[in-house]
């Protein structure tokens, strides 16, 4: 459970910095808790669900990213209303950052 409660915190510290930075929206408190929101749904699922499904491990990691890069990209479109190319740019870039330190971290 640690290791659940330290990914999720550190893809906090990583990913909303770097979708405010790459979006240039102004900081909000409902923004933010949207953003916290989509994180939490996407690491709870990738963290919880997508090993039950009992597939190596490679083609988990593969696919759970994958299923991520998607998932919050269309909720950034229709959650915080970002264009198409914004958001899967900032989920993509994002994503990349966080599984690429998580990568190095554990």
């Amino acid at each position: 459970m640690f290791d659940f409660i330290f990914s999720y915190f550190l893809t906090l510290l990583i990913e909303i910095p770097i979708f405010f930075h790459l979006s240039n929206k102004k900081f909000s408190k409902n923004l933010l808790f949207k953003l916290i929101l989509i994180n939490s749904i996407t690491l709870f699922i990738i963290w919880f669900l997508f090993p039950l499904l009992n597939l190596d491990y490679s083609i988990q990691i593969s696919l759970s990213e994958l299923f991520v890069f998607l998932v919050e990209s269309l909720l950034f479109i229709f959650l915080i209303n970002l264009k198409l190319k914004d958001a899967i740019k900032i989920s993509f870039i994002a994503n990349l950052i966080s599984f690429l330190i998580g990568f190095i971290l554990f």
